[in-house]
């Protein structure tokens, strides 16, 4: 059979047509996907900031939070099922690409549909939280950061315990035996010894005693929620008076034969700031062992 040539035009032009057809609404339901996607990573950072601050409230102000939030992540869940099934939509787009409009028409239409309902709901859940999201933003930006990951390398002493050094100034050392651990640091000014050794003939209300023979003036320091983890049964600083007085801290973590007594000593006495660091060194070699 022997085509006209206007029919011939169109067999050639006709899919090249439809499929431009098809590309062309690519760019608009990207760029929903974009604005959605940044909608969801947005409520997601106000959803994780209101919970840290509801765990810091009481009564009234806590149960009123609490229900602000419950509204928040219910309509976090209907805005992310939008922006997932747009998503859904640019990739179907994308994987037939090469499929002319006509082919792909019923499949399109039912994911348009989809898109178009979720969409409405949306934007009617944006609307209803506004008044709630505008009042929490100002609360949010108030919080304390949170604490930076450290990703540094642990230091290894002898006996194949890690941990990771405070980061200071000045420069560490570490020695230690197979019961033993001891991390000395130095700078111009101050210096430090932080250890940590298991005992098997004695108990943690001993070693509390013969502490009291070093000084009187011994103060009980509440053992913070990581140590109460680990066991360990108190957590005491007393200055001992020297040619430089220098500040101890000790704490001991009972076992059922033993256990292990850490201590850490600054000098001189006054740093307080070296202090608090080395001290949370002490917990942190304590929780290797």
């Amino acid at each position: 059979m022997r085509l006209v040539p206007w029919l011939i035009l169109l067999a050639m032009v006709g899919p090249a047509a439809a499929d431009k057809k098809t590309a062309a609404m690519k760019p608009g339901f990207a760029k929903e996907l974009a604005a959605c996607q940044v909608e969801v990573r947005g409520r997601a950072k106000i959803i994780t900031g209101a919970t840290a601050l509801v765990a810091t409230l009481e009564g009234t102000e806590k149960a009123d939070l609490d229900r602000d939030l419950a509204l928040v992540v219910a309509g976090h869940a209907t805005v992310s099922a939008y922006c997932t099934e747009v998503e859904a939509l640019v990739a179907f787009l994308d994987a037939n690409a090469a499929a002319s409009y006509r082919s792909i028409e019923k499949e399109l239409d039912t994911r348009d549909n989809k898109v178009r309902t979720l969409r409405k709901e949306a934007k009617k859940v944006a609307t209803d939280l506004q008044p709630i999201t505008r009042a929490l933003i100002p609360r949010l930006k108030r919080l304390p950061a949170a604490p930076v990951e450290d990703k540094r390398a642990p230091s290894k002493f002898p006996s194949g315990r890690g941990v990771v050094l405070p980061a200071l100034s000045g420069t560490w050392s570490l020695s230690g035996t197979t019961t033993t651990d001891a991390a000395a640091y130095a700078e111009k000014t101050a210096s430090a010894t932080v250890s940590t050794r298991a005992f098997d003939k004695a108990t943690c209300d001993q070693q509390r005693k013969a502490l009291a023979a070093k000084s009187a003036l011994i103060t009980e320091l509440e053992v913070p929620e990581a140590g109460k983890q680990l066991g360990v049964v108190w957590n005491v600083r007393f200055t001992q008076e020297d040619k430089l007085p220098h500040l101890v801290q000790v704490a001991c973590i009972a076992r059922k034969a033993g256990g292990v007594v850490a201590t850490a000593d600054v000098q001189p006495a006054a740093n307080r700031a070296l202090a608090d660091e080395v001290g949370k060194l002490m917990f942190a070699m304590l929780a290797t062992r």
